[in-house]
């Protein structure tokens, strides 16, 4: 019998089995999403698009693909979000890294005020902010040795009485540069001298003058000029 049939050749050929089409817009779909990587998102909005096209034709023409779709869009759609909260990131990082530079200068100006509450309290007492003349009269008076060279301005107000001045002299980690400590002999200085200048928080430094008073200047543009001997003292950072 098997004979007969395969010398038959009236007998009409098995058919191929068949196999549904694949979408092309599913593959294509998850490409643009997973390229979104390198392109910051931007082929992942055509991702998007390619993935609910290629839904809706596959629901109409019964095409594969229907899981290429859906990994398409959501790999899309992920990439969207964290390139969108990313630039929003990047947006808000200026203005947040301002506002604590300010505040970190507000804390600044506010042992600077610490600062020339005591200076000002030593000149009551010895007639002059910290000098020269000073040193030799508080290490007389306090039998506190101090350093050979230089004014020392803090170490003879910390010898004089007054407190620990670590705490009001710490600045900021970032903070660049020294303190300037401006010196001068003869008295109570003029209430426009500068007295003492920051170290640089951000882009500004502080100057406090004789009269107490605390404003700020670009970092860049040099310290303040003035007859005063000038001091670096180093700043402790936190």
């Amino acid at each position: 019998m098997d004979g007969d049939m395969e010398s038959n050749p009236n007998m009409p050929p098995i058919p191929p089995s068949q196999v549904a089409a694949r979408s092309g817009m599913a593959l294509a779909s998850l490409i643009c999403g997973i390229a979104g990587l390198v392109t910051c998102g931007v082929s992942s909005l055509v991702g998007v698009i390619l993935g609910h096209l290629a839904l809706s034709d596959i629901k109409k023409t019964g095409k594969d693909g229907r899981g290429l779709a859906v990994a398409g869009l959501v790999t899309s759609y992920v990439l969207m979000v964290l390139v969108g909260i990313s630039a929003l990131a990047g947006l808000a990082a200026p203005m947040i890294l301002r506002q604590k530079q300010a505040a970190e200068r507000t804390l600044v100006i506010t042992n600077m005020k610490r600062i020339s509450m005591h200076l000002i309290e030593f000149d009551v007492e010895y007639g002059s902010y910290p000098n020269r003349e000073t040193k030799e009269l508080v290490q007389t008076e306090t039998e506190v040795t101090l350093p050979i060279d230089g004014i020392h301005p803090f170490e003879q107000l910390e010898a004089a009485g007054v407190e620990d001045l670590t705490t009001v002299l710490t600045v900021p980690k970032m903070a660049a540069g020294e303190w300037i400590y401006y010196s001068y002999e003869g008295g109570t200085p003029a209430a426009d001298r500068p007295v003492l200048v920051s170290p640089a928080v951000g882009r500004k430094r502080l100057v406090l003058s004789a009269d107490a008073s605390v404003e700020s200047i670009p970092a860049d543009v040099g310290l303040p000029a003035s007859d005063g001997e000038m001091e670096e003292i180093p700043a402790p950072r936190k």
